[in-house]
């Protein structure tokens, strides 16, 4: 349990660092914290596994194409 919460709390601040820099670059930013749950992990609990990547793809696809544009 505290390797998780260890995890988590770089995994924020990693979060935190790529916002910012996307505000001070002007470039758009999606967190995708969280986006794969812990249960859409793969066996090494940092990578998602299948069904981790259709989340992702999920949450990124409708972003992609409102940029893409008509």
């Amino acid at each position: 349990v505290a390797g998780a919460v260890a995890r988590n709390e770089r995994l924020r601040a990693l979060n935190a660092a790529f916002e910012q820099l996307a505000q001070h670059t002007r470039a758009r930013y999606m967190s995708l914290y969280g986006v794969p749950d812990d249960t859409t992990l793969a066996g090494d609990g940092m990578h998602p596994d299948a069904a981790g990547n259709e989340a992702i793809a999920r949450k990124i696809l409708p972003v992609l194409l409102e940029a893409a544009g008509p």
